[in-house]
């Protein structure tokens, strides 16, 4: 089971939708979130309207209650983004699934991402896509 959590508060997010959520976690938790328009990443309702709705890894705008699947750069497994070149990125994906941190399908995954990247740097992000295009919710 894959649990959430907000990357700044590392509050639990649980994605309960209104009427479900007559029950109280023990651990400390939020129902309600905000999910960014370019890296994906999902804050909790607070960490949102204290950011002014602005992701602090990206600077994509959060949009309350959608989650949204990254794009660009972004797309890529952490510390493969921040690579500068596609050929450091394939590098680093073999010699990971060598070293049997990834399974097969997983290996599989990070290379069609690469290809799709290319060269694409962090500093450089492409534009996020509207508002509803591309969301869906949990």
């Amino acid at each position: 089971m894959t649990a959430y959590c907000c990357p700044t508060c590392r509050v639990s997010l649980t994605f309960r939708p209104p009427g479900q959520r007559t029950r109280t976690y023990v651990i400390p938790h939020s129902d309600d979130f905000a999910g960014c328009v370019v890296c994906g990443i999902r804050y909790c309702a607070a960490c949102s309207r204290e950011s002014a709705a602005t992701c602090r890894r990206c600077g994509g705008g959060l949009h309350e209650g959608l989650s949204f699947e990254p794009i660009g750069v972004y797309r890529l497994p952490m510390g493969l983004e921040e690579l500068p070149t596609k050929a450091a990125r394939l590098a680093r994906a073999q010699e990971v699934y060598a070293q049997g941190l990834y399974g097969r399908l997983e290996y599989q995954w990070m290379l069609e991402a690469i290809e799709e990247v290319g060269d694409a740097r962090l500093g450089n992000p492409p534009a996020p896509a509207s508002p509803g295009v591309g969301d869906h919710e949990d």
